[in-house]
């Protein structure tokens, strides 16, 4: 019998001075699979860090060692490949910028509840790069898919596929501003890192910058830095994210999410490569290439006044849309095959998929694109017993919605096909709430988006969780 990719192979360390919270956050963590490692203070995490490896670090933030986020700047600085979530009963402006700065996955507030922590603590392990010692195992394999593509990281023959490689060979190695659109899924995050790893930047950082995950308050402070005494708490001058990818890349994932005010803003910093700290009045000035991303169509955002127009032509000197999965014909199995080997653990031996799969995987409409493909070859993995993978081993709702689309997926290119995408994305999101019983949270890990994201989609579509609630 095959053993199975679960969440009992994921070791967490917490990191906690309380021992009530400590212990019962174990216990809980426990209980859903996860192997725990508990300390009490930052000293004694970090020598937990040096004899073990662990998948994921959940800290407090006010524990002896850490009064001054000692464990946060020294873990990231020694493991940057482990993820780690804040959790604070004394949340402040400083600390928040500060972990946004660090690339933290997550900043919780105590109380948690329990079905919030899960789902970020699973978000986090989905989401986690994978480190070079964790990936020996299988590397020389995913070395061997990624040469069959000509743009490092991206997977695809498809004639878009190969007109998009052909796009990145002509504009990767220059300094122009780069918009990445496409739906949910696609790859731009991808994208944009083979971008700046083909350009002449690729040895200066690439700072992700996420819209979504920045408060509209810390915007500034965030991505401009501060000085000291610019606000209560600001002890010390503070580097923003754009003084940190001088001469690198800076990415603004989800762009299109940013509100008016702030776009104001940002349109001075492109134009000028100029920037001014919070607390301060000198001009300081930066080299940096911008790439930005959206799902939306953001020409139709500046028709309904909800983008400036004068950022998206700063923006999009170079306009690339990603396509969906569903326009990429063969390229669908070409990833599974790849997240197959790139998932399997290490004494696990599935070599492909049934013919009865691979019908199903090339009529269901992805409508989570390959984010979705990623979630559902993981999840078949984890229920497999036997050498290939089986239709009895995919969710319930992409096998019958396969079944029910058939031939009506190939008429989505030609007419009627948004409102055939948009029929398809909502009876995608009735499923996940059917299967969650109503648990948006639950919904949002299987589908591999944010809660928020998922609360988007539900109110974009009309969709109320409380109806799938037994």
């Amino acid at each position: 019998m095959n053993s199975l990719p679960d969440v009992q192979s994921k070791r967490i360390l917490i990191a906690d001075d309380e021992p009530f919270y400590l212990r019962t956050t174990r216990d809980l963590l426990r209980k859903a699979g996860f192997e725990c490692e508990c300390v009490s203070d930052a000293d004694a995490a970090m020598r937990a860090l040096q004899q073990s490896r662990f998948d994921l670090i959940l800290s407090d933030l006010n524990m002896p060692g850490n009064l001054r986020l000692e464990l946060l700047h020294d873990g990231r600085a020694k493991w940057p490949h482990t993820p780690v979530i804040v959790i604070t009963g004394v949340p402040s402006l400083p600390s928040a910028i500060e972990s946004l700065r660090l690339g933290i996955v997550d900043y919780l507030i105590k109380p948690v509840k329990y079905e919030d922590l899960l789902a970020a603590v699973r978000k986090a392990l989905i989401g986690q790069q994978s480190v070079p010692d964790a990936a020996a195992a299988s590397g020389q394999i995913r070395q061997e898919c990624l040469q069959e593509s000509p743009v490092s990281g991206i997977i695809g023959e498809s004639p878009c596929m190969k007109e998009l490689f052909s796009v990145l060979e002509r504009v990767s190695n220059s300094d122009t501003n780069i918009l990445i659109t496409g739906e949910s899924g696609t790859g731009k995050e991808v994208v944009a890192k083979s971008i700046h790893q083909r350009s002449s930047r690729s040895r200066h950082p690439f700072q992700i910058i996420d819209c979504t995950a920045i408060p509209e308050g810390l915007f500034e402070s965030v991505l401009f830095g501060h000085a000291k005494g610019a606000f209560t708490g600001a002890i010390r001058d503070q580097k923003g994210l754009l003084s940190e990818c001088h001469q690198g890349t800076a990415f603004f994932d989800e762009i299109g999410e940013l509100p008016l005010m702030l776009q104001a803003k940002l349109l001075r910093t492109v134009q000028e490569q100029t920037f001014t700290p919070v607390g301060q009045t000198a001009l300081r000035t930066f080299d940096t290439r911008f790439v930005c991303a959206t799902n939306r169509d953001l020409a139709m955002e500046v028709r309904h006044g909800k983008f400036r127009r004068d950022l998206f032509y700063r923006l999009a000197v170079v306009h690339i849309e990603l396509p969906p999965l569903r326009d990429r014909g063969a390229d669908v199995m070409l990833l599974a095959h790849y997240f197959l080997r790139q998932l399997q653990p290490n004494g696990m031996h599935v070599s492909g998929f049934s013919d009865e799969v691979e019908a199903c995987f090339l009529k269901y409409a992805w409508p989570g694109n390959v984010r979705e493909l990623r979630n559902v070859v993981e999840r078949a993995l984890a229920f497999t017993r036997t050498p290939r993978i089986v239709i009895s081993d995919l969710p319930a709702s992409l096998s019958q919605s396969a079944a029910d689309d058939g031939a009506g997926v190939g008429t989505l290119k030609f007419s009627g096909r948004q409102s055939s995408l948009k029929d398809a994305e909502r009876r995608h999101l009735i499923s996940l709430l059917q299967a969650s019983g109503g648990n948006v949270s639950k919904a949002a890990i299987e589908a591999g988006v944010s809660r928020q994201g998922m609360h988007k989609m539900l109110v974009r579509y009309g969709i109320n969780a409380s109806d799938f609630r037994s």
